[in-house]
């Protein structure tokens, strides 16, 4: 795979090569401070992206992610409480 060229590169660096999608594979995405969901629902209907999870600290704002994405997780909780919980998970 040859690496594409960018603008931002000097002297002949090139971008690295990223993995690509396999046909039909989609990412997963986490919405942070997710509202009801309008960012997701740009992302889903991109087709590259299957929404994983919402995060909002307000509960009529994960009530209503849930709502409009009944296959995500929606979490109530700060940004700051995911964190510190992927912290210790990952971390621990």
């Amino acid at each position: 795979m040859v690496p594409h060229q960018n603008e931002n590169f000097q002297n002949g660096e090139v971008a690295p090569d990223y993995p690509k999608l396999a046909e039909g594979e989609r990412l997963t995405s986490l919405d942070i401070y997710s509202g009801a969901g309008l960012f997701s629902r740009g992302l889903l209907e991109s087709g590259l992206v299957k929404i994983g999870w919402g995060v909002d600290s307000s509960k009529d704002c994960t009530d209503t992610f849930k709502a409009n994405f009944p296959e995500a997780s929606a979490l109530h909780m700060t940004v700051d409480d995911l964190l510190q919980h992927l912290s210790r998970v990952i971390f621990c």
